[in-house]
């Protein structure tokens, strides 16, 4: 099974409040919210990058857990940690 790299993600996310307030509120207060994110790496490429928690090989595969998809056109920063599996 090939090596699975840890990174590092700083990445943009929605902000949503699903409550009644007043307009100049929503201004005030609705921005997006920065969020990090660190696990290992099963894809990078042109439109996301999907991170895992939990890695378990098998004898004859292996099966993850805990993803998060992250858009590439929300991403700040990424970087590759320097430990992995």
């Amino acid at each position: 099974m090939r090596k699975l790299r840890k990174a590092e993600v700083e990445w943009e996310d929605t902000a949503v409040k699903g409550e009644w307030s007043s307009a100049d509120f929503y201004v005030e207060h609705a921005q997006p919210w920065l969020c990090y994110s660190i696990g290992y790496v099963l894809v990078n490429d042109d439109e996301r990058v999907l991170l895992v928690q939990t890695c378990a090989d098998l004898p004859t595969h292996r099966q993850v857990s805990d993803s998060v998809v992250i858009p590439r056109a929300a991403i700040r920063k990424f970087r590759y940690l320097k430990a992995g599996l």
